[in-house]
């Protein structure tokens, strides 16, 4: 998943360290040593990263930032690579502007959906639960990239992976996937990896 299982990480790890330093009764000293601790690794695993990797860093257009990112009708349309949905016609979600990238992975379903949604509820008060939750719908507001797609279809005569403005609404945070960083993150589909794995 390239880079994304580290911020993903960094991800979840601020928000149940903020979770605890609000609620636990905890010395200053204790409290500063979460931020100490983030930030020492993060900074060590950069200039590891920086040895390891010492090209220069690619950053993505947007239109190819905007073509990546997950479409909403994948959530709930089975792939071919289900094989109970393919052997009765049931998949969807074909010629996509991801060319097929994400849509075989994407698929919740909406049982696992509901279960989900049942167990969050029960069990919010759980600050512990209310911060993955959290990290999760953030993951998944990550994940459609700059602009919100509905089952929107590539025409035929557009290139892969080139998808205009026009195509779909763009969201109000679509200036965020310019910033150094992030605009490197070529797939944004895959921030949905992180509300997989927490749900």
């Amino acid at each position: 998943m390239d880079g994304y299982s580290f911020i993903a990480g960094n991800l979840v790890s601020v928000l149940l360290w903020i979770a605890w330093a609000a609620r636990a009764r905890a010395s200053t000293l204790r409290r500063a040593a979460g931020p100490a601790l983030f930030l020492g690794a993060n900074l060590a695993a950069l200039i590891l990263y920086a040895l390891y990797v010492p090209d220069k860093e690619t950053f993505q257009p947007i239109w190819q930032l905007r073509a990546l990112g997950l479409d909403l009708v994948t959530l709930v349309s089975p792939s071919e690579y289900l094989w109970p949905a393919a052997h009765f016609g049931l998949t969807g979600a074909d010629g996509l502007w991801d060319g097929g990238a994400s849509a075989p992975f994407n698929y919740v379903g909406l049982l696992c959906l509901a279960l989900a949604l049942v167990g969050v509820s029960r069990r919010f008060r759980d600050w512990r639960v209310a911060m993955i939750a959290l990290a999760g719908l953030l993951a998944l507001v990550m994940s459609f990239g700059p602009a919100l797609k509905i089952d929107s279809e590539r025409p035929p005569t557009a290139k892969s992976f080139v998808m205009p403005k026009e195509a779909a609404p763009e969201l109000p945070w679509s200036g965020l996937f310019s910033l150094p960083g992030i605009n490197s993150m070529r797939a944004t589909h895959r921030w949905f990896g992180l509300t997989r794995i927490l749900q």
